[in-house]
């Protein structure tokens, strides 16, 4: 089956290949998108963009397989022990290759131990009708679904200083876990 591959770029001018198949170089139209025409075949596509007749940029992406694990990143490591400071944590999904999912759609199981709770959590579904935040004050396990193979949680600080670890799992995906310090 033919499909459209679609490139948005700032480039003047970009190539597909696909699978090594050079498909064609196009003119960027200004504040556009360029399109081809390509057989969908599991492996890689590659654009390479051009600036002035000149190979600028170079952007390849890949099949990815299954979610076979999933990362858990805070944006800060310390937090204020004042009953109000937060961290964001990104849950992303991986394949068993290491190459992040962007179709996974994976429930996670959420649990924090320590000086802190979950005060929230998101993953950006506009058709998402999952609660977003506990009912109870003291959090310490929720639920989140990954949507285009990521989710966040805000984690909050109590008043007590200490260590915040977090727990994220599924069923059929890896553990990972990330600590927070309340200071």
């Amino acid at each position: 089956m033919k499909r459209l591959r679609y490139v948005y770029s700032n480039m003047d001018e970009v190539e597909l290949i696909v699978n090594g198949k050079k498909l064609e170089r196009k003119s960027m139209p200004k504040n556009g998108h360029l399109s081809w025409k390509a057989i969908y075949q599991p492996g890689k596509v590659k654009a390479i963009g051009y600036k002035n007749g000149r190979k600028a940029q170079e952007e390849t992406i890949y099949t990815t397989g299954a979610p076979a694990s999933i990362k858990v990143n805070a944006d800060r490591t310390t937090i204020k022990a004042d009953n109000q400071d937060v961290a964001v944590l990104t849950v992303s999904t991986y394949d068993k290759k290491g190459r992040f999912v962007p179709t996974a759609c994976e429930e996670i199981d959420i649990e924090i131990t320590g000086e802190g709770r979950i005060l929230g959590v998101g993953n950006g579904d506009p058709a998402n009708l999952d609660p977003e935040h506990p009912a109870q004050a003291d959090c310490k396990r929720f639920k989140v679904k990954t949507f285009n193979g990521l989710a966040q949680i805000i984690i909050q600080s109590s008043y007590k200083k200490g260590e915040i670890s977090v727990s994220c799992r599924n069923s059929s995906l890896l553990l990972n876990k990330c600590t927070i310090f309340s200071e």
